[in-house]
């Protein structure tokens, strides 16, 4: 697995960042909310190379983020509030921009989320087609079987991750 998706320890750090708090919101089963702070309506991009925006029902984040490595690594997170345990590995991941059809790609996932690093050759493509829609909904599947499923607003997306790329590439 590379090492840019240790999932979840990287989107608390950036969920933390990107809140402008010091520590990432507690996690207590059963409670799981993004906090009110992080937006729901647009995207949010903080100093700290990373950009997020929480889902409408607050119950997830989607998140870019820049890693310090030497090169650095862009990578794109979705990080539920409450996961199912799964072991790490590769996952389909069945992406809706707009209403438009459907389509699956293969995405790093375990109990902390699931993402795709700059690494991969498609990501700029998928960078790109993030930035011309208004809309996009993730469906994690595992064998057949849907195991989360959560919608984004891409409302300022573009101009946030423009701001990451660029400050990534500093």
């Amino acid at each position: 697995m590379p090492r840019t998706l240790g999932i979840r320890a990287t989107c608390l750090f950036a969920a933390a960042l990107l809140a402008g708090c010091a520590q990432p919101p507690a996690r207590v089963a059963g409670t799981e909310k993004v906090p009110a702070f992080v937006p729901t309506d647009y995207w949010r991009a903080s100093p700290e190379k990373n950009a997020g925006v929480a889902s409408a029902s607050r119950d997830a984040v989607f998140l870019i983020a820049c890693t310090d490595d030497h090169p650095p690594t862009i990578t794109l997170l979705v990080d539920p509030m409450a996961m199912p345990s799964i072991p790490a590995g590769a996952r389909e991941v069945t992406i809706t921009l707009d209403n438009e059809a459907p389509f699956t790609q293969t995405w790093l996932a375990g109990s902390g989320g699931y993402g795709i690093s700059s690494d991969r050759q498609d990501f700029a493509a998928d960078i790109e087609k993030l930035k011309a829609h208004h809309r996009v909904e993730f469906a994690l599947i595992d064998d057949g079987k849907e195991l989360d499923r959560h919608s984004f607003t891409l409302n300022g997306a573009a101009q946030a991750f423009d701001t990451v790329l660029a400050d990534c590439a500093k």
